[in-house]
């Protein structure tokens, strides 16, 4: 990489665009140069500017604090801020860089700062662009990693390998060992391997947490781990468990039939008492639509008529309505006669009136063209004196704004005599600083190092102190650890004669044995309560069997007589339902509507409508008579229902009785037999508890159960008695344990803690001897500082004409640094402001002359235009008074327009009377017409009603024959009936579907009654069965369920804890093995390289990278100074110099005179360059040689190097040089020159 060329705009104090071009003579040629200047002229601007143009960043801002974003004005920017780089006052800079990469491809990297318009800083623009072999500019997004790309090196290589900072291996050399580890690190950028060992350190640390984490893991699963015996006895349990729920979900099954057939029967019954009270509904429902079906059976007779009935209708309504339009036509044809007669007359009179308008309109055309003729002069006439009058107001109006003009300039110039007075008297009160501005750099340098050399003069006070505090602080740290040392030591004495005493404890007692005693007696006790639960189980099953046997014979036989008395009861039920329908039918035939009605209808010797017969007894018979039948054919009838109702009633009790005995036996039945099986199920299980006494081989129902049960308590309290006592003695032996493991663990903790405070104590111990040692450095330093400051302050004082200005600095030493700044630039501010305002003194000047010359001549041109403006306005008047004579206060157009309307409006008025007459002829023939259709119209519908009539009128008198007597007056009601007939006809339908549908459903809650009296589940009544007994019972069977299901569960519970606990331990194993591995792994790194410092792996790096390091420097040596070669120190940092030329003499690095140190120096940061550049081509160096005054053989030995780098590296290297001895030796030369005033640097390349 060859830097080619330099652009450098506005940038501190260089002012305006200055370039640097290697390509051209005498840089081009020239492997070797220097960049020369004053203190403060601009020289390390030059390096900013590469870096800021390559990577926007600069090497000055590299080690500057950043501000809080709060501590920053809005305005402002960051102390730390690259734009802090745009030269005072100006708008606009830039750093450009060209350059040629190693693949031989050429770029231009530039980097633009800028200031918007309102006076705020605005986004640094940085730039790539790619000139050959191919031109491209490249995205904003990958400017940064493409010049990286084409550079080869990022930005800390670059400034390691292109730009060398001399003084930072002479530091290196000439530093203490404990400082060099530091400085090497910074050099050599090495920081990574600090990094890794302390990443090695956490991870370290990380996987001995996650494995204790692990641990306590595996512990709290372990706590739900069951011993075999136990889960044995869990199982024994679980088993039984099941079997008495099965049997208490089979008793819970039948209750619940029970009850559900008790909700069913109820059901029924109310669905049979439903369906009755229904169909009686529909009956009477049927009953009511009497009329209803007679008046809709006459309508479907006589709709075949209804068209016919219509058109009658509709021809007798035709003949009213033209009768009353004949009348109403012969009206207006009378009034249409008289109304043609008046319109003749008018149309007559209109077209004598437009005759006499056109010849008047005649009369006045001549007039009226000479108006329009004077009219047109007069607007020619005013146009041109509208001309004139805007030529003068415009004229006027420039005239009076080049006065006013004039004025503001007369104004500003008397402005501006004041302001140069006052900015005369100003720099006159500045010129007593003019001596001080003169070297105002020189100023500003020596108060900044004025400022840090106090600073650091103060932080050596205060770290001098802080470590006299640190010293204190570490002897009473070091008092304190020793009593910490013997107060745990001491402590640890007395836990292990506490372990002694619990050991000795529990080597009297043999815990196996004991161990095996417990789990026994366990298995015992678990047995015998299992044992004891079973016998009052077995005890109870005896019980219920015996009663379950009663029960079932003597339903048996209550079963049996019930059916006999139902076989009886169907019987009557036979014989009392003839009965009920013959009574039925009598009353249903007298109690109907239209047997009433038929029976009022009668006359004696017509026939009867329903059985022929003439002679009607019933009708000629009294009231009274026939109330009494009536009376005694609804008495049997309600005496024959309630009779019928009164056997089924008693039927259905019957059955209800019958079915819930014979629902009551099967239950009895069932349950006797799966009492047999329950005492059988238990009697196997009772053999299983048959070892643990003598007796308890027989458990037939003749054992005395009292003195059973007795026995089988005795021997549970004797078991739990030996338990307890094994279980106190197993208790206290694991206690002790505990506490020894406790304090064994106590012990380990504080023998840790002993030693722990012992290298503690040791460590303080040398940490007070560094301290010392620090003490002693420090109190140098600050002797040293002291008389820096001296000689700051003394050549100071010689340039600041400020009187008292050491007291105003330190006071606020910003403030004062500002306030010299202020009046520097306020003396460079006014000296350049009164330039300014002379030379606009003098424009302005010139200018009010020529103004005033020119107003005479627009004042003269003003006066001609008015004139001309008045001869036309006098011409207007004249024919404007010609005008008026003719036609007054009138246009000779508004004239014109009267007498033409006149014309128009008559003619209008002649054309409307045309048309009305028109129109009223039209009207008139209309209504003759109109009169005569409808004459034509009567005679044809007084014919169709005449025919139609007589049709309808022989359809009456034949269909009267044959039914009752039909009119037209009843036609005309059916017809005119507004009701929906096909809904009437659907609703009678769906009454008698709706009886029938009701029958239906009544007969089909009959058989499902009866069905359900037959269940085989009806409980019992006789046996106290009631729905209130059946719910309690199904309340406690479910109780006992709920209890047992939750026993189940806890037990059950228990046994997958168990389970889930190995399954987890099995699955945590896997995780085990793989943490335990990753810690061994980790474990391993860290005896190598790890540490919570990071020292152990830095210091290892730090080793191979300065013997490579040293290794390169020699290399170099041998091409810049062969006499020379480093060698290492073993085990150390430090350095030795081998001179070749004395017999490969050693001697340590801080006896380099200032040329072999300039030499060493330069060898080690060659080597670094080559280091970081990592094999590329560097084609360009700059070098800060940072050195004071060298002899003459020191110069001669530093040029000789200087020489052999160019000659034999090929590099074009550039000296940032600082002392004349070195600038006399070196050409051509970029000479930063520095001007008298204004802090303005330039560029000037020199041969």
């Amino acid at each position: 990489m060859v830097i080619t060329k330099i652009i450098i705009r506005n940038l501190t104090s260089l002012a305006g665009e200055h370039v640097i071009d290697f390509t051209q003579e005498p840089l081009r040629s020239a492997g070797l140069f220097a960049i020369t200047g004053d203190t403060g002229a601009g020289k390390s601007t030059i390096l900013d500017a590469i870096c800021l143009a390559l990577y926007n960043k600069a090497p000055r801002f590299d080690n500057v604090q950043r501000l809080k974003s709060e501590d920053v004005e809005k305005n402002d920017i960051n102390t730390s801020d690259v734009r802090n780089y745009l030269r005072r006052g100006e708008k606009e800079g830039a750093a450009i860089v060209e350059f040629t990469a190693t693949s031989g491809a050429k770029y231009r990297a530039a980097c633009f700062l800028r200031i918007r318009r309102t006076g705020t800083y605005d986004n640094v623009t940085h730039t790539l662009e790619q000139l050959s072999p191919n031109k491209r500019v490249y995205e904003k997004g990958e400017v940064k990693e493409r010049i990286i790309q084409a550079v080869g090196l990022d930005y800390a290589q670059f400034s390691r390998t292109v730009m060398l900072a001399q003084n930072s291996f002479s530091n290196f050399l000439n530093a203490k060992i404990e400082e060099k580890s530091a400085l090497l690190e910074k050099l050599t950028g090495t920081e990574i391997y600090g990094t890794i060992s302390m990443r090695i350190h956490e991870e370290k640390s990380k996987a001995e947490v996650a494995l204790k984490e692990l641990q306590v893991e595996k512990e709290t699963v372990l706590r739900d781990h069951l011993q075999e015996e136990d889960v044995r006895d869990y199982e024994r349990q679980i088993a039984l468990l099941e079997t008495t729920l099965k049997d208490l979900d089979n008793q819970c099954r039948i209750t619940r039939q029970q009850l559900k057939w008790l909700d069913d029967y109820d059901k029924a019954m109310a669905e049979v008492e439903r369906c009755d009270a229904a169909y009686a509904e529909a009956y009477k429902e049927f009953l009511g639509l009497t009329n209803e079906r007679n008046l809709l059976e006459r309508y479907d007779d006589v709709l075949c008529q209804q068209s016919l009935f219509n058109e009658i209708v509709n021809h007798r309504t035709n003949i009213e309505k033209c009768k009353q339009e004949r009348t109403l036509v012969e009206v207006q044809l009378k009034e249409a006669n008289a109304k043609v007669q008046d319109m003749r007359v008018a149309y007559d009179l209109a077209t004598s009136r437009l005759s006499e308008a056109m010849k008047q309109m005649e009369q006045r055309r001549p007039d009226i063209q000479r108006g329009l003729t004077i009219q047109g002069e007069i607007k020619e006439k005013m146009a041109l004196w509208e001309t004139r009058e805007m030529e003068m107001q415009k004229a006027q109006r420039d005239f009076d704004e080049r006065k006013e003009e004039l004025s503001i300039k007369k104004k500003e110039l008397e402005d501006l005599g004041h302001n140069i007075d006052s900015l005369q008297y100003s720099l006159q009160g500045l010129s007593i600083y003019r001596t001080m501005f003169e070297k105002f750099d020189t100023v500003k340098s020596k108060l900044t190092d004025l400022e840090k050399e106090s600073v650091a003069n103060a932080s050596l006070h205060r770290e001098n102190q802080e470590q006299q505090v640190a010293e204190q602080r570490i002897n009473q740290l070091l008092e304190k650890g020793s009593r910490e040392v013997q107060r745990s030591s001491d402590v640890l004495s007395a836990r292990k004669a506490e372990v002694a005493v619990y050991e000795q404890q529990n080597r009297m007692v043999n815990i196996n044995q004991l161990q095996q005693n417990i789990s026994s007696n366990t298995a015992r006790l678990a047995a015998l309560r299992s044992a004891r639960n079973l016998w009052n189980r077995l005890v109870k099953i005896y019980d219920e069997v015996e009663e379950a046997q009663v029960q079932v014979n003597a339903s048996r036989i209550v079963i049996d007589q019930l059916t006999k008395d139902l076989v009886r009861m169907d019987q009557d039920i036979d014989v009392a339902t003839l009965h009920f329908k013959e009574a039925q039918e009598n009353y249903s035939y007298h109690n109907s509507q239209s047997i009433e009605a038929m029976r009022r209808n009668l006359k004696e010797g017509s026939p009867c409508p329903v059985c022929g017969g003439t002679h009607h007894p019933y009708h000629t018979e009294s009231a009274r008579e026939l109330g009494k039948i009536f009376e005694t054919i609804e008495l049997r009838y309600k005496e024959a229902s309630e009779h019928l109702e009164d056997l089924k009633t008693k039927a259905r009790n019957l059955r209800a009785t019958l079915a819930n005995k014979q629902g009551m036996y099967e239950v009895e039945k069932r349950n006797y037999e799966r009492l047999e099986q329950s005492l059988q199920s238990s009697q196997e299980e009772w053999r299983e508890f048959a070892t643990l006494d003598s007796t308890f081989k027989d458990c037939s129902a003749s054992v005395n159960r009292q003195a059973r049960m007795i026995t089988l308590e005795q021997l549970i309290d004797n078991t739990e008695s030996a338990l307890n006592r094994q279980q106190e003695e197993l208790q206290t032996f694991t206690s002790n344990q505990e506490n020894i493991n406790a304090l064994n663990q106590l012990i380990r903790s504080l023998a840790e803690r002993v030693a722990e405070e012992t290298a503690h104590t040791s460590q303080l111990d040398a940490q007070l001897k560094i301290i010392r040692s620090k003490q002693h450095d420090y109190k140098q330093r600050i002797n040293l500082s002291d008389r820096r400051l001296k000689e700051i302050y003394s050549d100071l004082d010689l340039m600041i004409t400020d009187s008292g200005w050491m007291a105003k600095w330190r006071a606020n030493p910003d403030h004062y640094s500002a306030h010299l700044s202020a009046l520097f630039h306020e003396w460079i501010d006014t000296s350049k402001k009164l330039d300014e305002a002379l030379q606009k003194r003098d424009l302005i000047t010139n200018f009010v002359n020529q103004q005033e010359k020119e107003l005479q001549v627009a004042q003269q041109s003003i006066n001609a235009t008015r004139d001309f403006r008045d001869a036309a306005r006098e011409l207007m008047r004249i024919k404007q008074d010609e005008l008026t004579a003719l036609f007054g206060s009138r246009t000779p157009e508004q004239v014109d327009e009267d007498l033409r309307e006149i014309v128009r409006s008559v003619t209008e008025q002649q054309l409307e009377t045309k048309v009305r007459y028109d129109n009223a002829q039209n009207e008139l023939s209309e209504i003759t017409g109109s009169k005569r259709k409808l004459e034509e119209d009567f005679l044809h519908f007084t014919q169709q009603y005449t025919q139609q009539s007589s049709q309808l009128d022989y359809w009456m008198h034949n269909y009267n024959r044959d039914h009752s007597p039909l009119r037209f007056s009843e036609l005309e009601r059916i017809f005119t009936d507004k009701r929906d007939w096909n809904a009437l006809r659907r609703q009678i339908a769906a009454c008698k579907e709706q009886l029938t549908v009701t029958q239906n459903t009544r007969n089909l809650a009959e058989q499902h009654l009866n069905q359900v009296r037959q269940d085989t589940m009806r409980p019992d009544s006789t046996q106290g069965e009631t729905r209130e007994s059946l719910t309690e019972l199904l309340t406690r069977t479910e109780q006992h369920v709920k209890e047992t299901t939750e026993r189940y569960g806890r037990i059950n519970d228990k046994l997958k804890l168990h389970q889930k606990a190995l399954h987890d331990v099995a699955l945590m194993q896997k995780r085990f093995d793989d943490v335990e591995d990753n810690l061994r792994w980790w474990m391993k790194l860290y005896t190598l390289f790890g540490s919570a410092d990071g020292k152990k792996f830095r210091e290892i790096a730090q080793s191979y990278t300065f013997e490579y390091l040293v290794a390169q420097a020699n290399a170099q040596l041998r091409q810049l100074s062969p006499r020379y070669r480093l060698r290492t120190v073993e085990g150390t940092l430090a350095l030795q110099i081998i001179d070749c030329e004395m017999f490969d003499q050693q001697r340590y690095v801080s006896s380099l005179s200032g040329g072999e140190t300039f030499v060493v120096s330069l060898a080690l940061a060659l080597s670094l360059a080559n280091l970081s550049s990592e094999g590329l081509s560097i084609g360009s160096l700059f070098i800060d040689e940072g050195f004071g005054n060298l002899d003459q053989d020191s110069l001669n030995l530093v040029m000789q190097a200087l020489a052999n780098l160019q000659s034999k590296q090929g590099r074009k290297v550039g000296i940032i040089s600082h002392t004349e001895t070195i600038r006399s030796q070196i050409s051509p030369r970029i000479n930063v020159i520095k001007k008298a005033i204004g802090g303005e640097s330039f560029i000037r390349v020199e041969a």
